[in-house]
């Protein structure tokens, strides 16, 4: 596929940063984005929750 990743600006991507990780030279752009899964995990659990016990 050629990927290059660059190591450097991939250990940099913590704490919610985004942004490109791929070397320069890559024919493919990488690109980190910040999620917080559990956050929509709880939040559909809860709108699937409150659904069944009001129908």
């Amino acid at each position: 596929m050629g990927v290059h990743l660059n190591d450097d600006l991939n250990e940099k991507m913590i704490r919610g940063k985004q942004g490109e990780i791929n070397n320069p030279d890559s024919p493919v752009k990488i690109v980190v984005i910040p999620t917080n899964e559990e956050l929509v995990i709880a939040l559909d659990t809860e709108e699937i929750v409150s659904k069944r016990f009001t129908e």
